[in-house]
Parts: structure tokens; sequence; C-alpha cells
């Protein structure tokens, strides 16, 4: 059994998740690789441990880059909120790759185009919103 880790969203607030074709988290061993549906695999930020890739999601919504963060910035700018963009080495994420990351802690997205995340993050709150208004519960807009 493991202690941590191989749990996934199958569907939900996903884009790409298993129910999409996406890659599924595997029961059987530990492998963190920030698939879509699971939440960001932890990682130390610093020596002094205080701060880790928990620490990057929340109040609001992140992307967390392996890379030069710039292009990734632009995109971002496009996004229907604020869209704090973060650079990560870590192993679990290859260079290149970006995850965004809900205010949860789950990566929503993973992918390597910088102008998606901003059009997954408003697929998202739009299909949010919607499911909403078709079964009657109010929505702030």
């Amino acid at each position: 059994m493991l202690a941590a880790g191989g749990f996934q969203y199958p569907s939900g607030a996903l884009v790409g998740g298993p129910d999409e074709g996406g890659e599924i988290e595997p029961v059987d061993v530990f492998a963190p690789a920030g698939r879509v549906g699971t939440r960001v695999p932890h990682e130390w930020l610093d020596e002094g441990h205080t701060r880790s890739t928990l620490d990057l999601a929340g109040p609001g919504w992140a992307l967390v880059v392996n890379g030069d963060p710039a292009d990734w910035e632009r995109g971002a700018a496009a996004a229907p909120l604020p869209l704090p963009v973060h650079h990560l080495a870590a192993g679990f994420l290859p260079e290149g790759c970006a995850l965004l990351l809900r205010p949860d802690q789950v990566v929503c997205w993973r992918g390597t185009d910088p102008t998606a995340p901003a059009a997954a993050l408003r697929r998202l709150l739009t299909g949010a919103a919607e499911r909403h208004r078709t079964s009657g519960t109010a929505v702030r807009t």
C-alpha cells in the first residue's frame, strides 16, 4: 500500500485528465510526476526547508514552469484571472514543460505550449459557470 500518492481525479476541473486520454497515475509504485488530476509533487524549494512546491498554489491559480519563464509569462497575461508564473527546476517536470495548478494544489493542465494555460483556465472557469447556471445555482460574475 502506498503511503502517499497514487490518487488521481479522472475528471472534473481538469484539462487533459485521464477521462480525456491523459496519463494515468500508477497505483502500484510511487512515481509522482505532476500528472493531470494529481496533487503537485512535493519538493523543497530552499535549503532551509521553509517553502515547497505545495506553497506555489493558492489562494489562487498558479503556473509552474521548468525553463525560461518569459514566454509563459506572456501567455499567462491573457488569462482571465491573475496567473503567477513560478520557475521550478524539479526532477518531476521536464525542461520546457509547465503545470497549471488549481488553488487546492491539484494539477489541472500539463503541457509545453505557453499560450495554452490561459485558454485552459478560461475553459475551466467557463465550464464551472455553465454547470452552475444549468443546475440553478447562482454564479457571481
